[in-house]
């Protein structure tokens, strides 16, 4: 499953979680996306990576199709 870290600064990065989640209720539930999702197993395993990318790094996570999280990062981006 793909995913992308991206570092801004020393003290900002971003984990775009592209289709391996896509909401945040993915995310805090630990409930797969849907019946897209073929190997549970692997899919639970990149979620675990996926969380502890972002706690290292105290990454802004950005969910795959999740617009509230795109409007929440579009004012931070756009200072509005």
């Amino acid at each position: 499953m793909l995913s992308m870290k991206a570092r801004l600064n020393e003290l900002e990065s971003f984990l775009f979680t592209s289709d391996t989640i896509f909401f945040k209720e993915n995310w805090v539930n630990e409930t797969p996306p849907g019946w897209l999702i073929r190997d549970m197993s692997g899919w639970y395993k990149s979620l675990v990576k996926l969380k502890n990318i972002a706690a290292k790094e105290n990454a802004n996570v950005v969910f795959g199709h999740d617009p509230e999280v795109f409007a929440q990062f579009a004012v931070k981006v756009h200072g509005e």
